[in-house]
């Protein structure tokens, strides 16, 4: 294949992929088309013999006659540039940053039969099991294997935002050296020093471990988390829980609970037989009141956020 194009929302696989064929090129002479680069600038290059190598890599970043319609032609002069690439060595890379093309224009109908095409999307929130399997391949390709709650750690910290995530990776994988394994304490220890996270906040808060779930919080608030966001997580752990023992009551299977929650299976099994032990209904509905009621508090100014978070938790765990 001569011509790839890589567009969508998800920039940063986009930039991933263009990097891989580069790498993969080191020889070749490389051309870069500005945006606003004309097409019969671009075809008189392609139709140019190279001097100063075998073959010529060209890389198009946003060109705007990919994502306009053209004249016929300039549909000719098109269709003429893969015509030539198809029958040479040279490689063209057309991208995009954050934007898809649209597909409907004559030129990507002609583009479709003679070039790899791949669409890079972000990962919705509620698509965790596909961030998880993210998370797994990189660390996988990077020769370590990795802990599920390790996973489930990075998840919370970075949510499904991939620069970051594989930012993070990158740091794991350097820091546990020659360990085959990523373990949630290297997580923990790399993200936070000798402090804490917001995974271990709401693992406390699942066995109903108040020393422990306070102890996490003081030490998350003086690392300069939000402790609004610290509310809105408990609240967040609290509604999961309620949600999982009403199930369990109408004796759904685990399949249902996790489809229901949308939470990962594994992740559900780890937690229920805490809930099921540490909670009632009863006593989460009362933490729900408990949690609204300080919540009015700090909106009208009554108590500190940090004041208003640790007492709801107080009263709630308790």
């Amino acid at each position: 294949m001569s011509i790839y194009l890589y567009h969508g929302e998800e920039d940063f696989l986009v930039e991933e992929a263009v990097q891989a064929i580069e790498t993969t090129c080191p020889e070749f002479e490389r051309i870069r088309f500005q945006s606003n680069t004309p097409l019969a600038q671009v075809l008189d290059a392609v139709s140019t013999p190279s001097l100063f190598s075998k073959a010529k890599l060209f890389l198009g970043k946003d060109l705007s006659f990919l994502n306009q319609a053209l004249s016929p032609p300039d549909i000719l002069m098109f269709q003429e540039f893969c015509q030539i690439l198809s029958g040479s060595q040279d490689i063209a890379v057309f991208y995009t940053s954050g934007k898809t093309v649209a597909q409907r224009l004559k030129q990507m109908s002609y583009l479709k039969t003679r070039s790899q095409i791949t669409l890079s999307k972000s990962f919705e929130d509620w698509e965790l099991d596909k961030t998880f399997q993210w998370i797994k391949t990189r660390v996988n390709n990077s020769g370590k294997t990795i802990a599920f709650e390790a996973i489930l750690s990075l998840e919370h910290a970075s949510g499904s935002q991939l620069r970051q995530l594989a930012t993070e990776i990158d740091k794991l994988v350097t820091y546990v050296g020659t360990n085959p394994t990523i373990t949630l304490a290297d997580a923990s220890e790399l993200s936070y020093g000798k402090h804490t996270s917001g995974f271990a906040f709401s693992d406390a808060m699942k066995s109903k471990d108040l020393p422990k779930t306070l102890a996490i919080t003081e030490t998350l608030l003086k690392n300069g988390e939000d402790p609004l966001k610290l509310f809105g997580l408990a609240v967040s752990n609290i509604r999961l829980f309620y949600q999982i023992l009403l199930l369990l009551k109408e004796r759904k299977p685990s399949a249902e609970i996790a489809k229901e929650t949308e939470k990962n299976p594994y992740y559900l099994e780890k937690i229920i037989p805490f809930v099921v032990k540490a909670y009632s209904i009863e006593k989460l509905e009362a933490a729900f009141v408990i949690f609204s009621a300080y919540d009015i508090d700090i909106k009208m100014g009554k108590l500190s956020p940090k004041m208003g978070l640790e007492l709801a938790m107080i009263k709630s765990l308790a």
